[in-house]
């Protein structure tokens, strides 16, 4: 390991949130009032004669992830994963996946759990 050359130095930390966001839908309204009231404080710029706000959304995706567990042994079965670009489009795709018992069926399990 002699040839190594460090390139860079990476500091993170990590926060745990000590209440859950209840709902996808709760979380959207969180990052909307920070966008709405700049919370950051964040400074419009100008690019090629265009002002770009402080603090935008950029993209978005809300993925939809369902696990089909055998109760019995406690092992996973399959999963199913959706992925949207609206709140309205999460919601549909997770109340689609979870109700969709042809799927569960064919995945090996009647009972889908999201999470």
């Amino acid at each position: 390991m002699a040839d190594f050359v460090q390139k860079a130095n990476v500091k993170r930390s990590v926060r745990t949130i000590t209440t859950p966001i209840a709902s996808v839908a709760a979380l959207n309204t969180l990052i909307q009032g920070a966008i709405d009231a700049n919370a950051f404080e964040c400074v419009d710029h100008v690019v090629g004669g265009v002002t770009i706000a402080g603090i935008t959304r950029g993209t978005q995706s809300f993925d939809v992830n369902v696990v089909y567990e055998n109760l019995t042994t406690l092992k996973s079965m399959g999963t199913s994963t959706a992925k949207a670009s609206t709140v309205a489009g999460y919601a549909a795709a997770a109340t689609a996946l979870v109700g969709n018992t042809a799927l569960a069926t064919a995945i090996g399990w009647l009972l889908a759990c999201p999470f």
